[in-house]
């Protein structure tokens, strides 16, 4: 723990090993250049093994991570260019370390109810605490009827859809993840706990707006540094939305110590700051 006690969770951070960091991020295309747009600025592109990473965030005071098994659909190329199984994430991770990891299911529609079922065992087998949507390869907006059995059950199971939204990489439709459309699911399932993930931008005040009307919607920012965030999102943390945005970063997109380092300069009141990085999400993830 630092010396400041701060507490954080990071409710999105990619698997970070070495050979995880290599397969999605310089051996595949898509992924390289997504790096390359957004994520230079937060220094090398490497990982860490499990006791480094582990060590880098008893340093940070980082109590907890979750992450996602990753699914993600190449729109161009009509193929999966990341297909992390539930069991890497589980044997890697939460299994060995399970007080300090904890996975998301990631959501395949291709898989129709087969990957319902899959997600319902992950969940009782693994302990997973939610399921994790990148919609925009497969072609799909947000509220298809493709997605409703996954909401469902997320619903059923009393886990976490945590939902990219706003643009994604350049190869990829921007408008099939406006935030907007989380309505209808928000609308339809209004015990199913959401996150609008990587703050909605361009349209962040759609996100903003989603997460004020609905009791069930909250923020997250991975994948932007804190330095980078809309001013618009860091007032609405900072007051009437204290304990609807929580900090995450889709690492290596966004590195650990620089991020904590930006959020120390935005001005945040200490309520507002411990909501955002720690409160917020222990609540709805249920840590």
């Amino acid at each position: 723990m630092t010396s400041n006690k701060r507490r954080a969770i990071d409710y999105h951070c990619n698997l970070f090993t070495p050979e995880a960091v290599k397969r999605k991020y310089v051996r595949d295309r898509e992924g390289n250049e997504d790096f390359n747009r957004h994520g230079t600025h937060t220094g090398k592109l490497e990982g860490y093994t499990v006791p480094e990473f582990m060590s880098v965030m008893d340093d940070l005071g980082i109590e907890k991570g979750v992450v996602p098994a990753w699914q993600w659909f190449s729109f161009l190329d009509g193929k999966m260019l990341w297909d992390d199984s539930p069991q890497l994430i589980q044997e890697t991770l939460c299994a060995p370390h399970s007080d300090r990891f904890f996975g998301l299911y990631g959501i395949n529609p291709l898989k129709r109810m087969e990957g319902v079922r899959e997600l319902e065992r992950v969940v009782k087998e693994y302990g997973f605490k939610g399921a994790h949507l990148h919609t925009h390869g497969y072609g799909l907006p947000l509220n298809h009827r493709d997605y409703f059995p996954y909401w469902a059950k997320c619903e059923e199971l009393d886990i976490v859809a945590v939902i990219m939204v706003g643009a994604e990489s350049s190869a990829q439709p921007a408008y099939l993840g406006q935030p907007v459309l989380l309505d209808d699911i928000a609308i339809y399932f209004p015990k199913l706990r959401i996150v609008a993930s990587h703050t909605g931008w361009p349209w962040t005040e759609e996100a903003i707006n989603l997460a004020y009307r609905h009791a069930n919607v909250f923020i997250g920012t991975a994948g932007y540094p804190p330095k980078f965030w809309q001013p618009n999102l860091v007032h609405f943390a900072n007051s009437w939305g204290k304990g609807k945005v929580m900090w995450g970063t889709s690492f290596p997109l966004v590195d650990h110590r620089k991020a904590l380092e930006q959020i120390d300069q935005l001005g945040l009141r200490d309520d507002a700051k411990d909501a955002l990085l720690y409160g917020t999400a222990k609540k709805v993830f249920r840590l």
